[in-house]
């Protein structure tokens, strides 16, 4: 709650962070890519409802300050690091 009021910053900006995202419903999605925009972040959308887990509690993601990119690396990690373990 207080990263979205306090660490937004305006598109293009260095250090810009982004959030994760996941659901089926892409008109859901959309609505929530638009809002995380305006608060000013980015968003990194992890696919459907099955992928939110990536960024579950005790992930390397959760409520972690990320930009864009670290947050997809970190995602692909977890995946790949799940598939490893399975």
């Amino acid at each position: 709650m207080h990263d979205l009021e306090n660490n937004g910053r305006p598109i293009g900006a260095p250090e810009r962070y982004a959030l994760p995202i996941a659901g089926d419903d892409e008109e859901g999605k959309a609505i929530a890519t638009t809002l995380y925009n305006q608060f000013g972040f980015d968003t990194v959308d992890a696919g459907p409802l099955s992928e939110g887990w990536r960024f579950e509690h005790g992930t390397p993601a959760y409520c972690v300050p990320l930009t864009k990119i670290r947050l997809e690396n970190i995602l692909a990690t977890t995946m790949h690091n799940a598939k490893l373990k399975a």
